[in-house]
């Protein structure tokens, strides 16, 4: 068919869309029941809008075994680049970083910043895999980088590991005591196996295991992590202020000095921080002169959905499908329905509203209305 052999296929789970109900029939699941399964949002939970978060990678050997296509490596690559982007779509205030274990050493490939530019180009390197990783240097390179952010930010660090083994030069559960110490919340997204060491080390710290079962599980264990984790209920923080400045943006015919990703460029088109002066090509970003954070209205707006989620939609009884309150198509498609509004959205729309716009336009409408 496409030049490979018939076992080199995608795996056909064809038995994951049957469900049994009540009375012992066995029956397929929709589509909207398969992709929205487990995303009801609790309520009244508290979540941090600023997220530091570090993306440690495997890059060792293990990595170049091609039960994912091209190779773990590849689809690894292809995902993180993906992640990268939608993180700082979700989150415009927070910061990422990227580090990666290999040849029994962990190594820093891009440092904490509100760049998805910079982390996109790193990504987009070819992942070059060779001898055995170790979680222990790795944690250890992470947590002397987290330690020290203050306590308004939530310390992440995000595992995406491959190899069932790690060469550790040292007892691996003292870093983990470590990074509990300094509230390091860590998860791990496994490609083989549960392994126990990582078990315990999610388990330790707070964060939340996954073992991939194929390239869309993989996808699917990330994109839950670009949700801010909820605040345990038991933590009671000191409420803080956090110091942000909304820089003005300038535009001039002749280029002026500025800063660009961090390094020096003349600029055209800048913004100028409010504390400083200094410019910058892009927000949001942090001043290379004074490090205020700069950020615009919109970034603040766009952090606050997480804190007010878009309700739950529930299946349509409806035999006879009515027009979508989105799109306006009538067609034979399953609807879904707003369990505020009551109004009815085609698969396609509903996915939009919880991943992109986060909000439902019908509400929107009777709330105006009022």
């Amino acid at each position: 068919m496409d030049g490979r052999n018939r076992w080199e296929g995608d795996l056909s789970r064809t038995w994951e869309s049957l469900k049994e109900d009540e009375e012992g029939r066995l029956g397929v699941v929709g589509r909207r029941q398969q992709s929205r399964a487990g995303q009801e949002q609790e309520a009244a939970v508290r979540r941090n809008m600023i997220r530091y978060l570090y993306l440690v990678v495997d890059m060792s050997h293990s990595m170049g075994m091609r039960d994912f296509r091209p190779s773990r490596a590849g689809a690894t690559q292809q995902l993180l680049k993906d992640f990268a982007t939608r993180f700082f779509t979700q989150n415009p205030l927070s910061n990422l970083g990227v580090i990666c274990t290999h040849d029994g050493v962990a190594e820093k490939l891009t440092d904490l910043s509100g760049n998805p530019r910079a982390h996109a180009e790193a990504l987009s390197q070819k992942f070059t895999t060779s001898g055995e990783a170790s979680l222990q240097n790795a944690l250890e390179v992470a947590c002397s980088l987290l330690k020290g952010i203050p306590d308004y930010g939530n310390r992440e660090v995000l595992v995406v590991f491959s190899s069932l083994t790690s060469r550790d030069p040292a007892d691996i559960f003292a870093t983990i005591d470590k990074l509990r110490k300094h509230k390091i919340r860590v998860s791990v997204i496994h490609l083989a196996a549960e392994v126990h060491v990582m078990r315990s080390l999610v388990d330790k710290t707070g964060g939340s295991f996954g073992v991939a079962r194929d390239f869309q599980h993989v996808k699917s264990l990330l994109m839950e992590h670009l949700v801010p984790p909820a605040t345990p209920p038991q933590t009671d923080p000191d409420a803080e202020m956090v110091l942000m400045g909304f820089p003005s943006r300038i535009q001039q015919a002749d280029a002026v000095l500025g800063y660009d990703s961090g390094a020096p460029a003349f600029l055209s088109v800048a913004f100028e921080c409010p504390r400083c002066g200094t410019r910058t090509s892009e927000l949001p970003s942090t001043c290379v002169v004074c490090t205020l954070p700069l950020i615009s209205s919109p970034h603040l707006a766009q952090s606050y959905h997480h804190l007010s989620p878009l309700g739950v939609f529930h299946t349509s009884d409806e035999e006879t499908a009515s027009p979508c309150a989105g799109c306006g198509v009538d067609g034979p498609s399953e609807r879904v329905v707003c369990g505020k509004c009551r109004g009815k959205f085609c698969l396609d729309c509903e996915r939009f509203l919880q991943e992109s716009l986060h909000n439902c336009p019908r509400c929107l409408e009777l709330a105006g209305q009022c």
